[in-house]
């Protein structure tokens, strides 16, 4: 507690915070014995969330525990994982514990590391080894202040503590963390990923300041009747307002000690926000004044003030006198590093900084920032912080220099904050304006990942910048980028338009963008290759959106180079090195030829890619969007069963989520990983994506993630789900037009539609959708798609008894799936092929054709396609006279069936199974199996509807077998053939 008078102590006043101790004291005991967690700290300013920690962090020290603080600061730049350096300033030199790293070290080498993943894992790994040798508390405070790329970190490392001897305690004012707040959205997430615990403070209660102030004060009951109320209307429960405010009236002699106890005189007029103001004034007010001038530039510098850097600003022999009283007037404190002093609260801070007239802070920002300059290797982002807040010019060059380094360590959202803050003052002046130009390029770019909408506010202003000071150029690379930010949002046509457009506008012009625009366009030293940045980005859109001939000619108007003769390792080096910048153009490239069935160029495309990044060390997320493309492109479509290669993709994916989860849209690079949970079987952890009810707000993944869903809805009987699913992907019906899609996968979206038809029995609307995947495949001219819609044709002719075209869809379906070779559709197609090989009853080409079926599905572990295989071999081990074999497969199938949820097939085993335990029957008047069955049915009363729904075969087949049956029976009723039935036992 604190003492207000007498000999004052640092104990935090902890009345009503015995759940909260009580709990933070568990989880040290639990991360003690290597079970570590993270805990949220929250409440508003003063309410007590540092003395909380502070008490917690006094038990660790005790038992044997490092503590290692950092925060984040108001009224100052923070630089990237400025909290987490912070915390490395502050461990320790011992030799029993690891050596930090000079990665970790201020001002060395965050920046050093190549990618946020490296990062990332080389932090974790170091506090791990850390842990190893000592218990380990990492305490982060005010996060509300914190910057991105700190925040990614803390949710990575919330991640991995579990099994480690480290708590994590982060403390943040829940009343400033609003909805577009960082830390705000990625609360669910860390509570979700990490299981993290909240400890939400909240004003004290009236006993509570009752027993508070009884224990400070000996006053008669009367006396603390009267006060008590009146520190609660004042204070609001707020532990640090209680103890300001009780402290003031002792020094002003409202409480007073005489020789008969303490005495409570008369109750001022007080207010609040205004009293710590008033409290700073009144502790400020006996100071000399060249102490209150060096307290004010104090709160200049920051929260916690270097004492060399202040006396730089104020004098060496004020500041000497000047720390001395305020550490008397209890307005600061020693900092952790005891190089310093440290203002005692924030609000004290902000109190004194508020103090000070405009023209005053604005001279003592100019002093403070030409004490850093005067610096080796100064601050870059309290240099241009200062300078910025100083009205000093020399600011941009340094909010850039700032920007840089944050996009350099991948903070990227703390970089648009510099460069737009550079940006808005530049686009002012008229020598500016096309640095602004390329500042807002850059902002866009850095963006366009995860913030479309903003992304494209700055291409437009960009774009109007650039119209005003006649930059054809750049406007033109503004409007392509305005463009692809269009196509990906869901207007594929209008923004490919602008996308041409902003090419064909730069083309005679390109020369003319000057290096402080195209300094701002990715992966572009000269105005040509802004060009063929702007022409790459334009045939990637192509390419995902169906146009993939144009896609391909877009992509190689500008490429320099005959990158199909790339035949060595090399030659692909080779060739990588010299077209950097095109990128983008070999993904679009990638993206077309593999749809367009070109598998090796497409795959050498996609290694091109690779292999640019790697020499030109890109640690941007692209990275992941570029594998997640290979993924679903090349691998699910011709390299499914290359098991190795998926199990490399995969981790190396779900690192990367881990690591780009808040710098690029986790929801979009998720959309292919949903893909991979359905193939793979996992489809407990799709529901779950499901029911989440995320989705990517770029529509090209967004599709991707909505078809998956579909698909999993059909799968498991939930029809109804899967039509909304189709409703949403093609909400015109069979007449949607291809133009305004994404054609990641062509016509994929469209085969759910023909396949949900098909299910549910509306033989009408699979052949009208059939039309519709017939008319998108032909207008993008892809032929992956062709062999799936091939299969899709021939169920529709066996479910209309049409077995001849039904087996010639087969065939052209296993030509187009053989060359080029497409594992994941050949399982379908040979189960199909013996399915109607059974059905004509020659067991020895449906036992060849099902066997492939079966290899194919092994050689891609995709469990539910194995297991309709076996419930075709359990058909035909039926046909054979097999129970034994039936059986076996059936078994196999019904587990898979059960643990995936797969409704409909799980019925259409259990149909399948009782065929064969209630025996097959000899044939009976010439009746044929099936149609013995059906007769089964008729003398059951069971109407024909039910009686396909049950055998699995279309409304059409039944009245077809019954007609079959009157004429074999020489009845002319249903009633006449039942009798026939229950006579002969065939019931």
């Amino acid at each position: 507690r604190f003492h207000l008078h007498g000999d004052s102590t640092d104990t935090p006043l902890l009345v009503g915070r015995e759940w909260a101790l009580a709990t933070l004291s568990e989880v040290l005991t639990q991360a003690l014995q290597g079970n570590g967690s993270l805990v949220l700290v929250s409440g508003e300013a003063g309410i007590g969330k540092t003395a909380l920690v502070q008490t917690l962090v006094s038990e660790a020290k005790e038992r044997a525990a490092l503590v290692l603080t950092g925060a984040a600061y108001d009224l100052s730049a923070t630089p990237p994982y400025g909290p987490w350096l912070e915390l490395a300033d502050r461990y320790p030199d011992d030799p029993q514990l690891p050596e930090l790293p000079e990665i970790l070290k201020r001002g060395t080498g965050v920046g050093d590391v190549q990618s946020q993943p490296e990062l990332f894992a080389f932090v974790r790994d170091f506090f791990e080894s850390v842990a190893l040798a000592r218990p380990l508390v990492l305490v982060l405070e005010d996060l509300h202040w914190a910057d991105q790329a700190t925040l990614d970190l803390l949710r990575y490392l919330a991640r991995h503590v579990t099994e480690l001897r480290i708590l994590l305690i982060a403390t943040y004012r829940d009343d400033e963390v609003t909805r577009t707040h960082p830390l705000f959205q990625l609360l669910p997430s860390l509570v979700r990923e990490s299981g993290a615990l909240r400890i939400e403070l909240r004003p004290l209660e009236e006993s509570d300041v009752f027993e508070f102030t009884r224990d400070q004060f000996d006053l008669d009951d009367p006396s603390l009747d009267q006060l008590v109320p009146f520190l609660l209307r004042w204070t609001e429960g707020n532990p640090l307002f209680v103890h300001e405010l009780l402290r003031t009236l002792e020094h002003d002699g409202a409480l007073r000690r005489t020789t008969g106890g303490w005495q409570l005189g008369e109750l001022p007029d007080v207010a609040v926000p205004g009293l710590i103001q008033q409290m700073v004034d009144v502790r400020m007010s006996p100071l000399p004044n060249e102490s209150r001038v060096a307290l004010q530039m104090a709160a200049v510098i920051g929260h916690e003030v270097p004492l060399d850097l202040w006396a730089s600003v104020s004098g060496v022999g004020v500041v000497a006198e000047a720390s001395n009283d305020a550490l008397e007037s209890q307005l600061l404190t020693e900092s952790h590093d005891r190089q310093g002093i440290a203002f005692r609260h924030a609000l004290i801070r902000e109190s004194i900084y508020e103090s000070l007239s405009l023209p005053q802070r604005r001279d003592v920002h100019r002093r403070v920032a030409d004490s850093y300059l005067a610096r080796e290797n100064p601050d870059p982002d309290a240099v241009a912080y200062h300078l910025q807040q100083a009205g000093d010019a020399r600011s941009i060059e340094w909010l850039i220099y700032a920007g840089e380094r944050a996009e350099s360590r991948l903070a990227y959202r703390e970089a648009c904050e510099r460069y737009r803050s550079a940006a808005e003052i530049l686009q002012h002046e008229q020598r500016g304006k096309k640095t602004a130009i390329g500042l807002h390029l850059k902002i866009g770019f850095l963006l366009s990942q995860f913030d479309p909408e903003l992304s494209t506010h700055s291409f437009r202003l960009a774009r109007h910048l650039a119209l005003e000071a006649g930059e054809l150029a750049a406007a033109g690379y503004a409007l392509v980028s305005i463009g692809a930010n269009r196509t990906i949002a869901g207007e594929p046509e209008r923004g490919l338009q602008e996308q041409r457009d902003g090419v064909r506008e730069m083309a005679d012009v390109s020369e003319d963008i000057g290096p402080e625009t195209v300094w701002g366009i990715p992966m572009a030293t000269t105005g040509r290759e802004a060009l063929q940045v702007a022409s790459n980005g334009l045939a990637y859109a192509l390419a995902v959106h169906g146009r993939l001939r144009e896609a391909v000619e877009t992509a190689e108007r500008y490429l320099d180079i005959d990158w199909r003769k790339a035949t060595s390792d090399r030659r692909v080096s080779e060739i990588a090195s010299a077209t950097i910048n095109n990128a983008q153009a070999y993904h679009g490239l990638a993206v077309a030829l593999s749809n367009l069935g070109q598998v090796q160029d497409g795959r050498l495309a996609y290694n091109l890619i690779e292999e640019i990044f790697r020499f030109a060390r890109v640690n941007h997320p692209i990275v992941l969007q570029v594998a997640m493309s290979y993924l679903m492109r090349q691998h699910f479509t011709y390299r499914m069963d290359d098991l190795q290669e998926r199990e490399e993709l995969i981790a190396r994916a779900e690192e990367w989520f881990e690591t780009y989860a808040t710098t690029i849209d986790p929801v979009s690079a998720l959309s292919v990983h949903e893909l991979y949970l359905l193939y793979s079987g996992r489809w407990s952890e799709l529901r779950s994506e499901k029911q989440s009810g995320k989705l990517s707000p770029l529509t090209p993944w967004r599709t991707i993630s909505i078809s998956a869903r579909a698909r999993l809805c059909l799968h498991q009987g939930d029809f109804k789900g899967a039509a909304h699913y189709v409703d949403e992907l093609l909400p015109e019906g069979p007449r949607t037009r291809p133009e305004n899609h994404p054609h990641w996968l062509p016509g994929y979206q469209v085969r759910i539609a023909i396949e949900l038809a098909l299910e549910t029995g509306d033989l009408a609307a699979a052949r009208s959708w059939l039309e519709t995947h017939d008319r998108w495949l032909e207008w993008s001219g892809a032929l992956v798609g062709t062999a799936e819609g091939y299969v899709l044709r021939g169920r529709l002719h066996l479910a209309e008894d049409d077995v001849e075209s039904a087996f010639d869809c087969a065939q052209r379906a296993l030509s187009r799936a053989s060359n080029p070779r497409q594992p994941l559709v050949l399982i379908s197609i040979h189960r199909f092929h013996g399915e109607l090989y059974l059905r004509s009853d020659d067991h020895d080409a449906a036992e060849h054709h099902l066997q492939q079926s079966l290899e194919h599905a092994d050689a891609c572990q995709t469990p539910f396609e194995r297991a309709q295989t076996l419930l075709s071999l359990a058909e035909l081990r039926i046909s054979l006279g097999d129970p034994d074999g039936a059986n076996a497969h059936l078994s196999e199938a019904r587990r898979v069936f059960s643990e995936l949820g797969a409704e409909p097939s799980l019925k259409r085993a259990e149909a399948l199974s009782g065929r064969f335990t209630s025996g097959q029957s000899e044939p009976v008047f010439g009746l044929s199996k099936r149609e013995q069955e059906v007769l089964r049915f008729i003398a059951q009363g069971k109407p024909d509807k039910e009686i396909a729904e049950t055998l699995f075969i279309s409304h059409h087949t039944v009245m077809r077998h019954v007609s079959s049956i009157l004429r074999k029976l020489e009845v002319d009723s249903r009633t006449a053939a039942a009798s026939v039935a229950v006579r002969n036992d065939l019931v």
